[in-house]
């Protein structure tokens, strides 16, 4: 199961996720590399058996270590215990579209400031984990995520798959963030295709 949500940090959007913490991995053993909560679906430019469209399970989790080592080298707060990792975000965009084109480079580590109680994030649905313990203070802090950077055309079809949906697949949920992007998005189109707005200029640069 992922909950998927979506935030804009210096005028990009960035995709990221939640998922349950996985019992059955051991504590040596880093659960976002092992995510399942879809099906491997990934999509890319490349040869096959050289990047992530090998369907070879060998070469999707040779592809899948070679990224979490990447971001793990990366500076950040701790990791949130549930963030969704790598093959969530990437097996993503084989949903439904066959076309999207996976770019390892744009999964990246993130800050996010969370809801925190005590020494543990707040999930946003219980679906994900229990919550702390509400006697404990309520604080935000920062956890490292694992987050693809989108570009605009990836984020519009994105956006645009979600609809007024719950799900965008089985064990993909929308979560509340995602929903307000595509209820804008909708409203937005909504108003072009009326033509009820005013058309403006503004001066960029020189």
């Amino acid at each position: 199961m992922v909950i998927l949500h979506l935030s804009l940090m210096g005028g990009q959007l960035y995709l990221w996720g939640e998922s349950p913490i996985r019992e059955d991995v051991p504590a040596s053993k880093d659960s976002r590399l092992t995510n399942d909560a879809v099906q491997p679906a990934h999509r890319t430019k490349t040869k096959p058996g050289s990047g992530p469209a090998g369907r070879h399970p060998k070469t999707t989790q040779a592809w899948v270590r070679k990224t979490q080592g990447r971001i793990e080298s990366q500076k950040g707060p701790d990791w949130s215990p549930y963030d969704a990792g790598p093959p969530a975000l990437a097996n993503i965009f084989g949903i439904g579209r066959g076309d999207i084109v996976i770019q390892p480079a744009s999964i990246c580590r993130l800050a996010a400031w969370l809801p925190t109680r005590g020494k543990v994030p707040v999930p946003s649905n219980a679906l994900i984990g229990e919550p702390p313990d509400a006697r404990l203070k309520l604080k935000l802090a920062p956890w490292s995520i694992t987050a693809y950077r989108l570009e605009p055309a990836e984020a519009i079809d994105l956006v645009c798959a979600c609809g007024d949906r719950s799900f965008l697949a089985p064990g993909v949920i929308i979560g509340s963030d995602l929903a307000c992007w595509a209820g804008a998005l909708r409203l937005t189109g909504s108003l072009v295709a009326r033509q009820q707005y005013l058309p403006g200029i503004s001066a960029i640069g020189d």
